[in-house]
């Protein structure tokens, strides 16, 4: 293979091509995106999944899109949960979105938080009527494992202002 020069720090190595513009640069001047560095991948737009950008292209656009991925990835932890037999509290509360699901999940609290990421992704921040249910699934051997499913609906809080003289 022939090595060209990295159009960024302009050493002779073997190029990477970005895949957005085509430019050659070196494996420390590329950024990688690849799905197994990202929780709840398949939410991430195909044209990030496992690619290879130079820093004009990744600063330009994929780096604000992976920052709304990931900042809605540290959202999910905030997001108010409220279970389906907790209806004293959420009686009120009007359901106008809706629900967002889960299938399959292997444990309770992965699945909760995938609810929740779903919810923060579409800008909520509160998520009621979550129902999650398991199954044993035969995972082929002599041992069976739980999965779960279930689904949540996601809603926005109102914050108290008070009135300001």
């Amino acid at each position: 293979m022939e090595k060209e020069l990295c159009t960024f720090c302009l050493k002779l190595k073997t190029p990477i091509r970005c895949d957005e513009c085509g430019v050659p640069t070196c494996k420390h001047c590329t950024s990688f995106t690849d799905e197994s560095s990202f929780k709840f991948s398949e939410f991430l737009p195909e044209k990030l999944i496992d690619k290879a950008f130079c820093p004009n292209c990744y600063d330009d656009g994929i780096s604000d899109e992976l920052g709304v991925f990931q900042s809605a990835l540290a959202r999910a932890g905030q997001v108010d949960v409220f279970e389906k037999n907790q209806g004293k509290e959420t009686r009120l509360m009007r359901r106008l979105e809706e629900p967002v699901e889960v299938k399959d999940y292997p444990d309770r609290e992965g699945a909760l938080l995938y609810l929740a990421f779903q919810a923060a992704l579409k800008g909520f921040n509160i998520l009621v009527d979550v129902d999650l249910k398991s199954k044993k699934v035969s995972g082929g051997g002599k041992y069976k494992k739980l999965v779960w499913s279930g689904r949540g609906t996601p809603m926005a809080a109102r914050t108290y202002r008070p009135k300001t003289r």
